[in-house]
């Protein structure tokens, strides 16, 4: 029994050490100083260095450094806003204009405005909007009864009509004020990382004399409440920068002529299918002309119409330039340039010149006619002037398989009305060759 006893007792004590055995790892031991890991245990958290703790952030290598930020694409962003203002390189308060793109679309029962800004819009400025319908046009900053006057800023917009003055001082309206109504729809504001967005609905119904067939024009302009009556307004320097459209003054905003269009009239929509094919546009604040070039194994023939009268004493000035414009010098032109004066009855060369303007006294040209004179007719509708160039004219390399660049701009009392389309795009800056017409 004793044997039995003792053999027991000893398998008990080598199942014991067995067991103790089994128990050890070549691992080192948890916390050990030489190694400096430790193995996880039941009752431990996930390493803070391996998991996702609610409290951290990122890791600062793959998050977006904000001084690292890429500054938005202003030239994507506003594409299609054509009509622009308070531009603080040209305005009178460059420390707080917004710098402002604008576009007005119809929709089924009224305008969108959307305006994109740049600077900081802040709870005391304000846009002033007019909604101009009639035919009458005021200057002086005069305004029609008809218009409708609305001030905008980020949480509503309000409005009046009935008056014909701009200014509050002469019973205009200039400032939030007593007596205003307010609009169906708020404005609505958005602020973004480096622009701002504000859009307004403004219904056809709210617009006097508002119809389908009619034409209707706009004005607008970035202002302040600094507590006078008439408010601040961030105008420009020079008054005919006040308003830019593609990125050309639309002229004196005290004149109403010179206010962007947002609709055309039912005339002027059915005056379009009479320039089918003239995929040129210039002197849009003028008598915005549309033109066309054919070029011929000898000649090119340059095809004008416009639906404006032509004066006697308006002309067109036409420029062609060969080989690769030149570069960034605003108003250069090389000494092998032609430039064209072209009136109803007449036209006039001039070359050799190395500045845009050298000639302006004698309107650019001597006693040097082109080789043809222009034809004009007049019909009840519009008038066209045609005017044919030899490539002699222009230079032993020139023929009709070389690129040409040409400027197309119209003098009006001696002044050039600026602004170039081609197919409906605007060109550039036209003080700049790259900007031209390629022909």
């Amino acid at each position: 029994m004793k044997k039995y006893v003792r053999l027991t007792l000893c398998f008990v004590l080598c199942l014991a050490l067995a067991l103790l055995g089994c128990g050890k790892t070549d691992n080192p031991t948890i916390g050990d100083p030489d190694d400096g890991t430790q193995t996880e245990q039941p009752g431990d958290m996930e390493d803070p260095g391996d998991s996702e703790d609610p409290g951290d952030t990122e890791d600062p290598d793959d998050t977006e450094d904000p001084g690292d930020t890429k500054p938005t694409d202003r030239e994507e962003l506003t594409r299609g806003y054509a009509m622009r203002f308070s531009v603080p390189s040209l305005c009178n308060r460059a420390d707080a204009a917004d710098d402002f793109y604008l576009k007005a679309e119809r929709d089924e029962d009224g305008f969108l405005v959307s305006l994109i800004g740049f600077g900081d819009f802040t709870d005391n400025e304000y846009v002033k909007l007019i909604f101009h319908t009639s035919e009458t046009h005021g200057t002086g900053w005069n305004v029609q009864i008809s218009d409708l006057n609305v001030l905008v800023n980020k949480t509503k917009a309000a409005y009046r009509t009935n008056i014909t003055k701009f200014w509050s001082a002469d019973g205009g309206y200039t400032k939030f004020a007593a007596g205003e109504q307010t609009l169906a729809n708020a404005p609505v504001y958005k602020k973004e990382k480096d622009y701002f967005t504000l859009t307004l609905k403004v219904l056809f119904g709210e617009i006097p004399d508002y119809t389908p067939e009619g034409r209707v024009s706009l004005f607008a302009m970035e202002f302040a409440d600094n507590g006078s009556a008439n408010g601040l307004i961030y105008d420009a320097v020079n008054y005919m920068n006040g308003m830019l459209v593609d990125g050309v003054s639309q002229g004196d905003p005290a004149a109403q002529n010179s206010y962007y269009t947002i609709q055309l009239s039912a005339e002027e929509i059915a005056n379009l299918e009479l320039v089918q094919g003239y995929g040129i546009e210039f002197s849009p604040n003028a008598d915005h002309i549309f033109a066309k070039v054919e070029k011929g194994d000898t000649a090119m023939t340059l095809s004008f119409r416009a639906f404006q009268p032509l004066d006697d004493g308006d002309f067109i000035r036409f420029i062609v330039h060969l080989g690769e414009p030149l570069g960034d010098n605003a108003w250069a032109l090389h000494r092998s340039d032609v430039s064209f004066t072209v009136y109803k009855d007449a036209a006039y060369t001039q070359t050799d010149k190395v500045g845009f303007f050298e000639g302006a006294s004698t309107q650019f040209h001597g006693r040097d006619k082109a080789v043809h004179a222009p034809i004009f007719t007049q019909t009840d509708k519009y008038w066209d002037l045609v005017f044919v160039v030899e490539y002699f004219e222009l230079g032993a390399e020139a023929n009709g398989d070389v690129e040409m660049r040409a400027f197309f701009g119209e003098y009006t009392a001696d002044t050039l009305n600026l602004g170039a389309k081609k197919d409906g795009v605007a060109l550039g800056d036209q003080a700049y060759q790259k900007n031209w017409f390629v022909l």
